[in-house]
């Protein structure tokens, strides 16, 4: 980490889910998830059982951070190994789990221009460790990673988002994702004495029988087209290995699963989420048997269906086939709406469990994985919480809530260490500073973009994009709910930023205008009027300044602004506030503050500056 002039800055927790790689078990009862730079774990053993493997500590791993982002990471269980990559780097790192110790760093042995890794995986006996490079090259790399020997490369120039060993043999291999262009690709290892080569086979290219209508805002019934041929179906990154050594993926689209043979590159549609054109048919002849216009056959035959007619109700949406997994007898696929879904090999759904609450894009299945015991299916959300569903009871469970996504703002209770947060959805959450978890939260009307704490209390301001200010005081005491003490507007424009003032007295805040707004929190937390600023403001500044002409302590507030008056140049602006008891004699903020607040001094600087900071 960084060197400060207080030594290395260490991180000593970290909170949330940034699921650039899956969450994981790194051994049968802990689950390993990336947040941001750092690995977290989740122990799912009761406290007082004893560790069901030597991997498995009684007290909590230590926390395992990289410098940067990581993109890409894969668990070996067998000897709690965590191989993971960092952002604009092809090196790969292996640390041990659970003290973090490292065991070594993988780098490629040519020049490699791809700008980071995107997946990584273990082969099933530890022997290789594969890894999937970004563009341009997309490369794959298979290590002798216990030797750091670099048995094999290829570049496919084609691009990809996952890779995956054969789970019964270390030398097959898959890639697949990436978008239109990608495709499937299946490899060989072939391990010679010289030089080892990777052999590449693509998949085939797989349609549907029939084409379902395409959806026409303008026109509410489609022919189901038999004229025109189906468009190829384009494997996404979400594969899986069979036992008898095929692969299944899903489409792109959604909406349906291919099987492929890895040794020829053969595909077919395992299943999908419309009906024949037959079958569709059939239901409509039967919902509408007592119609006259569908008295004959004939009519049926010819009668325009619209697109929702060919999909199969059970799997709810035409989007509905993300992340699977692959039992022996059905196949386990997670849902946009939430849910997970049992489907047998002939395509039918035999069960469905909700796993998150709510429908749509934020709460959809992003991920699916076995317990090492496979008795549990490890969940993704959308949203990025995690949740395991209990196999033999159907039960789910919440291992970790998305408390801390879409953050736009936070700061810090100095008086409590109490952390807030403010997220683009309008929610304010409260995190403990002992247990690190979210102890209340308040939702605020319109998009949070700003806000400030208090320096003396547990006062907490609020600013949004509509430009209101929101003053709180969130004690949360006894259980009572957060107090409004002020709302009012004081911009047109979103709130750039608001500053309480060292003693606690007044709050500044202002939009993009050049009439930053004084608040008087202590006396009525009120506004008491505009400050009158030479340009757009780019940042502001308190300091109390105590004089040095009386022999009694005399303590004044100093506000700096720093604004831009042209295009090459900066002015920091000095304004004396008046403190202590001291009332500004209005209360309108629509008042100009010239008289009572005056510009004292004004430094210019011959460069466009962003931000400034003051010190003694």
């Amino acid at each position: 980490m960084p060197p400060t002039i207080f030594g290395e800055l260490e991180v000593s927790k970290s909170i949330g889910h940034t699921p650039f790689s899956p969450p994981c078990y790194v051994t049968p009862n802990v689950i390993m998830y990336i947040s941001g730079n750092a690995f977290n774990f989740i122990d799912k053993s009761p406290a007082s059982a004893a560790p069901s493997s030597p991997n498995s500590p009684k007290t909590p791993a230590k926390l395992i951070a990289a410098t940067r982002q990581i993109t890409a990471s894969a668990v070996f269980r067998k000897e709690g190994m965590i191989a993971f990559s960092e952002r604009g780097s092809t090196s790969v790192k292996i640390v041990k789990y659970p003290l973090g110790s490292n065991i070594g760093e993988l780098k490629q042995a040519e020049r490699e221009s791809s700008i980071g890794i995107l997946s990584l995986c273990f082969s099933f006996d530890g022997k290789y460790l594969a890894s999937l490079s970004d563009l341009p090259n997309y490369r794959v790399s298979i290590w002798d990673w216990k030797n750091n020997f670099l048995v094999s490369f290829c570049d496919s120039f084609s691009p990809a988002a996952k890779i995956s060993f054969n789970p019964l043999d270390s030398t097959r291999l898959c890639t697949s994702g990436g978008g239109e262009d990608s495709g499937i690709k299946f490899w060989k290892l072939d391990i010679v004495l010289k030089a080892s080569t990777l052999k590449m086979i693509t998949g085939a290219e797989c349609r549907f029988d029939e084409q379902p209508p395409e959806s026409n805002e303008n026109t509410l019934r489609r022919s189901f087209s038999l004229s025109t041929a189906p468009a190829p179906l384009v494997p996404s990154k979400h594969h899986i290995w069979q036992q008898q050594q095929h692969v299944l993926v899903t489409s792109e689209t959604k909406d349906a699963v291919i099987q492929y043979d890895p040794l020829t590159g053969e595909s077919q549609v395992a299943f999908c989420v419309w009906k024949s054109k037959y079958a569709a048919i059939q239901e409509a002849k039967e919902k509408h048997a007592s119609d006259m216009e569908f008295s004959k056959e004939d009519d049926v035959q010819e009668r325009n269906l619209t697109r929702s007619d060919y999909l199969r109700k059970e799997f709810g949406a035409e989007q509905s086939i993300g992340p699977i997994l692959a039992l022996d007898s059905e196949i386990i696929v997670g849902g946009e709406d939430g849910s997970l879904r049992f489907v047998s090999y002939s395509g039918k759904v035999t069960s469905e469990v909700q796993i998150t609450s709510d429908s749509g894009s934020t709460n959809g299945i992003s991920s699916l994985g076995f317990s090492p015991d496979f008795n549990e299916i490890l969940i993704t959300a959308a949203d990025t919480s995690i949740h395991t569903l209990n196999l033999t009871d159907l039960s789910v469970t919440c291992e970790l809530s998305a408390d801390s996504t879409e953050i736009c703002a936070m700061s810090l209770f100095t008086i409590s260490d109490v952390v807030v947060t403010a997220h683009k959805n309008g929610i304010l959450r409260f995190w403990d500073p002992d247990s690190h978890s979210v102890t209340s939260s308040l939702k605020i009307d319109g998009e949070i973009c700003v806000m400030a704490t208090h320096p003396l209390s547990s006062v907490l301001a609020v600013g949004t994009n509509a430009g209101i200010l929101r003053v709180y005081d969130v004690a949360f005491a006894g259980g009572q709910e957060a107090r409004l003490l002020m709302r009012e507007r004081i911009s047109e424009s979103p709130i750039m930023q608001l500053s309480f003032d060292p003693t606690g007295r007044f709050l500044i805040g202002y939009g993009s205008e050049n009439k930053p707004t004084l608040i008087d929190i202590l006396h009525k937390c009120s506004i008491v009027g505009w400050i009158l600023s030479s340009g757009s403001i780019i940042g502001s500044s308190w300091e109390v300044e105590e004089s040095e002409e009386s022999e009694e302590p005399n303590e004044t507030l100093a506000l700096y602004l720093l604004v831009h008056e042209s295009k090459t140049s900066s002015t920091v602006m000095k304004f004396v506030v008046p403190g202590g008891n001291e009332e500004i004699p209005q209360n309108n903020k629509d008042y100009c503050l010239k008289p009572h607040i005056r510009c004292n001094s004004k430094h210019r600087i011959e460069e466009v500056m962003t931000s400034f900071i003051i010190s003694k």
